[in-house]
């Protein structure tokens, strides 16, 4: 049965167009094509990206933002409330029904719905929380250079998949690769967005595009779509910014 799924699962007609198949990627002393194995290699490279980040964003985007004039407002905490703060934790974060609550704090109801506005203040990230959560666009560079200086770039003729792996391809994927995984892992600690969910259901996608467009040899293809994707996130990076309540984040995004 275990015999049968792997036939299955790696049957290349699955993995290749027409005409070819796994017999077409063998490998010799000077050629190498990429293997399923090579994927287990972004591990200690999550790792790695996952702490520079945490440096970057403790020791260099906080005081750049500091001297760029990124400065918080002051806002006014809620005041200790057993009764409102378990409602808050427990049920809603904005009630509907004040009175019953008011009766319960033995408070009026317009001091109720001002605790309430008040405490969902205080779980809203800071502006230089938002400074320093604005992702680096240093893998779009990384892209241009890469893409620009390969004969497929320019030749769409030239991006069939029975072409060795080079060095500088398995490195393009390596990166991005680390990159969406460490996104997804960190998206749990970075200001959370309106649109959570569908960042996840993306990065998931783009991991299972990327693993599969790997073990398949579409190295030359994958990289020119990875690169339209890419060149795309920036505009919407930028979009992001300029909505933070201030364009300052756009200078970081320069500078990253």
């Amino acid at each position: 049965m275990v015999l049968s799924l792997d036939t299955w699962f790696w049957w290349h007609g699955y993995w290749f167009p027409p005409g070819y198949t796994w017999e077409d990627m063998k490998e010799s002393e000077s050629i190498s094509y990429p293997k399923p194995q090579d994927l287990l290699h972004i591990i200690p490279y999550v790792l790695l990206l996952v702490g520079v980040r945490y440096l970057f964003q403790r020791f260099i985007a906080r005081p750049l933002g500091r001297k760029l004039g990124v400065r918080d407002k002051v806002l006014l905490n809620a005041p200790p409330n057993p009764v409102l703060e378990m409602f808050y934790t427990m049920h809603s974060k904005k009630p509907k029904e004040l009175i019953s609550l008011s009766k319960q704090c033995d408070l009026p109801t317009r001091k109720v719905e001002r605790w309430f506005r008040y405490r969902r203040n205080q779980d809203k990230p800071s502006l230089t929380t938002k400074f320093c959560s604005v992702r680096g666009m240093f893998l779009t560079f990384s892209d241009y250079t890469v893409s620009l200086q390969k004969p497929w770039f320019w030749d769409l003729r030239e991006c069939w998949v029975g072409y060795p792996q080079q060095r500088s391809v398995y490195w393009y994927y390596m990166m991005e690769l680390t990159f969406a995984f460490s996104l997804t892992f960190t998206m749990a600690f970075d200001v959370k967005r309106k649109d959570f969910k569908e960042q996840m259901l993306h990065h998931a996608t783009t991991i299972i595009l990327i693993s599969y467009s790997y073990c398949a040899n579409y190295l030359r293809i994958g990289s020119l779509v990875m690169l339209l994707h890419v060149s795309s996130t920036v505009l919407l990076e930028v979009g992001y910014s300029l909505r933070s309540s201030s364009p300052v984040p756009c200078i970081l995004f320069c500078y990253r």
